[in-house]
């Protein structure tokens, strides 16, 4: 089979794909195609079929003859038919083509280089985040070292604060027992002072009714002394100055109230 050095393929009624096609270097059926998956012998007989039935419609514009119409049916079925012996062999051919390239030592070093390549990335992948991943750990193990100095450095502050305030409390507790007694211990002071002080009261309102009582009845006696002394004066017909005289009832009320 005569190797083709563009691919056939046809992709209009009068044009083809033209593509250069690679040929393999080992054994088997040479390449027809290029590398369009879709471009193959069976895609390539279905489209001839398409492009020439299409044609086909365009011709049928002549006016109805059975018999040339019978013709025309039995030519297209045994034109069927041979699109299906040539589809059967398209099909043959796309298998000894696949099977070519199965067989070819090229494609399968390609493979095996493809698969290796991304064999060695997923290793390196693997080890890369095997990497990060100890990485992570060791940071792990650092972070929860800190924080188990840390936890340590709290509950040693916190039994500290905890005995200091034991320690507050008892001494706020004997500040409150002194400042109890040294209330108490006024209070009592406090109150004997005002109790003596409440006596004292009842003794100096005492002293002042009876000084207020001498000194009303001294008043009284001046006053009536008085009163019969001017009456003596009017009777004699002499006066006696009256500086002399209230100097004279003031001594007398001195001497009374001593």
């Amino acid at each position: 089979m005569t190797a083709n050095t563009v691919c056939p393929f046809p992709i209009h009624s009068d044009r083809v794909c033209g593509r250069t096609v690679a040929q393999r270097s080992g054994p088997g059926r040479p390449r027809v195609y290029c590398d369009d998956p879709k471009h193959n012998a069976v895609a390539r007989l279905r489209a001839d079929n398409r492009f020439r039935a299409r044609a086909q419609q365009d011709a049928d514009t002549e006016p109805e003859r059975p018999v040339t119409e019978r013709v025309s049916a039995l030519a297209a079925a045994l034109d069927r038919l041979g699109d299906l012996k040539a589809q059967l062999l398209a099909e043959l051919a796309d298998a000894e083509q696949l099977a070519a390239d199965v067989a070819d030592l090229d494609l399968v070093a390609a493979e095996m280089r493809a698969v290796e390549a991304a064999a060695d990335a997923r290793v390196a992948h693997a080890l890369a985040a095997q990497a990060a991943a100890e990485r992570d750990a060791a940071q792990a193990r650092r972070e929860r070292d800190e924080a188990l100095e840390l936890s340590e450095i709290a509950l040693d502050a916190a039994e500290e604060a905890i005995a200091g305030r034991d320690q507050a409390v008892e001494a706020v507790s004997r500040m409150r027992a002194d400042c109890d007694r040294d209330v108490a211990r006024v209070s009592a002071v406090a109150d004997a002072e005002l109790a003596k002080i409440d006596v004292e009261l009842v003794e100096a309102r005492t002293d002042r009714d009876r000084i207020i009582r001498v000194a009303e009845r001294a008043l009284a006696e001046v006053r009536a002394h008085c009163a019969d002394n001017h009456r003596l004066a009017e009777a004699l017909g002499t006066r006696m100055p009256l500086r002399a005289h209230r100097a004279r009832q003031r001594r007398r009320a001195a001497r009374r109230a001593a």
